[in-house]
């Protein structure tokens, strides 16, 4: 409570400054969250993409029907 009466008893200027300096810290915070994720979701759908564009699946088949003979 000790920090709360001192953020009451600064001016309004200043108390501006630290709710807008907070707000920028969790907004970047948020973000870089919002990155990671996006980065997540765009390389495993690249994976997916590249195993259908290569045809994995069926060289897998065919690797191991080579490797039989």
């Amino acid at each position: 409570m000790n920090i709360l009466n001192k953020l009451q008893s600064l001016s309004e200027r200043k108390r501006r400054i630290i709710f807008w300096a907070v707000m920028i810290i969790v907004a970047i915070f948020l973000l870089s969250f919002y990155i990671q994720n996006i980065k997540k979701r765009i390389e495993s759908s690249e994976r997916k993409g590249l195993e259908e564009e290569l045809q994995l699946q069926e060289l897998q088949k065919e690797l191991e029907g080579i490797q039989n003979f």
